[in-house]
């Protein structure tokens, strides 16, 4: 139902409600009455739905199943998120253009070791993971392993890292947790003599990556919300966002911290396919 009624406009002390005094002859104020007990037109619920923003680590570090932060070295990445060792050895960041990266890991060796380190991964019982990285050897012959282990520093897999040539190569690793962790590490060593080029580390379940690398059970929990409906990228996230950035190969999409929600880094993991 709709009426009007004619009010005094009173604002006289108002400049612009003066000016409209002044022009208006008579002044009229239209009140709108709703009736809220009596539905004419049904709404369509599909009109409702969500939108998920990468706000702190609700999608990287959350609903993206990798497990590997600062996969590619960019930024202030290797300082964040990676530990160095060395013994007749030493770890640097090395200037060297590697996809759409200007920054890469070289493991340099003098008949010792040379190590980088990350902890902090999530390994349950029985679940097999998957990953790979990057390599590339400079010089020298060196001898690679992939060792992830438990927070007690006991290990669950001991894996060889071969490379051939001297070409940039993906390497792939897979192994199986006998254990449950929170704070598993994965370590990256080398022994020798020479240098090698270390880039672009992944690691996650197995299963989730052959499933739309979603951890499965924040995919179920959206599931059981059921909504009509999920726009993505919401929110501010969304100026930054750039679609082209993040399609194709991972390894070549480009680093996209977020510095709108969280400071941390990004390299369009969770995009287009």
């Amino acid at each position: 139902m709709v009426a009007s009624a004619a009010l005094p406009l009173y604002g006289a002390s108002v400049p612009f409600y003066s000016s409209v005094l002044e022009t208006a002859a008579e002044p009229r104020v239209t009140v709108l009455l709703v009736d809220t007990d009596r539905a004419t037109t049904p709404i369509d619920q599909g009109i409702y739905g969500q939108f998920l923003e990468h706000i702190n680590h609700s999608v990287v570090d959350g609903l993206f199943a990798e497990q590997i932060r600062g996969a590619g070295f960019e930024g202030e990445d290797f300082k964040t998120y990676w530990q160095s060792s060395a013994e007749r050895g030493e770890v640097e960041i090395a200037a060297v253009d590697f996809q759409n990266g200007t920054k890469s890991v070289r493991l340099r060796v003098n008949g010792g070791s040379a190590a980088i380190r990350q902890g902090r991964l999530f390994l349950d019982a029985g679940v097999k993971y998957e990953g790979s990285l990057w390599l590339k050897r400079e010089t020298g012959l060196l001898h690679l392993k992939l060792l992830v282990k438990t927070s007690k520093g006991e290990q669950i897999a001991s894996l060889p890292l071969v490379v051939t040539g001297a070409e940039w190569q993906e390497v792939p690793f897979a192994f199986t947790s006998p254990v449950r962790d929170t704070q598993a590490s994965i370590e990256i060593a080398a022994t020798g003599r020479g240098a090698i080029l270390v880039d672009f580390v992944s690691m996650m379940r197995a299963d989730s990556r052959r499933d739309g690398m979603l951890r499965p059970d924040l995919l179920q929990a959206l599931r059981d919300l059921r909504p009509s409906f999920i726009r993505w990228p919401g929110g501010s996230f969304a100026s930054t966002y750039k679609w082209e950035d993040g399609i194709g190969p991972h390894v070549g999409r480009r680093y996209h911290p977020n510095l709108i929600w969280g400071g941390y880094s990004d390299y369009y993991g969770f995009g287009n396919r």
